[in-house]
């Protein structure tokens, strides 16, 4: 599950619950990806995840094309390595500016977890 990466004009009040995310075959290599570009900064506020069902997380060609695998949630700042770093700047209280910003991303964890080698419960 992606958000982003064009978060300008925010992205508030997310909540996923009771889902599955991936298989027993390793087809994705994280189950949540919050990314921002720089050139399309925005801010990300008050995310949930709870009880999500997570399968086997594996490298693929296309969603970690550079090895970066097993991650339940991945967040990215810089979501493209082809634009260059910039300066930005960001009003806290209002939230009007030009960077990404996250704020109360949460993931909630099941009290009873299954403990198998291929799943998770989160």
């Amino acid at each position: 599950f992606g958000v982003g990466s064009g978060t300008y004009g925010g992205i508030l009040h997310l909540l996923m619950e009771d889902c599955e995310i991936g298989d027993d075959e390793g087809s994705a290599s994280w189950a949540i990806k919050c990314k921002s570009h720089q050139d399309h900064g925005g801010a990300l506020i008050n995310h949930t995840y709870r009880r999500i069902k997570v399968g086997k997380l594996g490298a693929t060609a296309h969603t970690a094309p550079h090895g970066h695998t097993g991650n339940f949630i991945r967040i990215e700042l810089r979501y493209h390595p082809m634009i260059p770093n910039q300066t930005c700047h960001m009003n806290l209280e209002t939230l009007d500016g030009d960077c990404p910003i996250f704020k109360d991303i949460t993931g909630i964890k099941n009290k009873k977890q299954k403990k198998n080698n291929k799943q998770q419960t989160t």
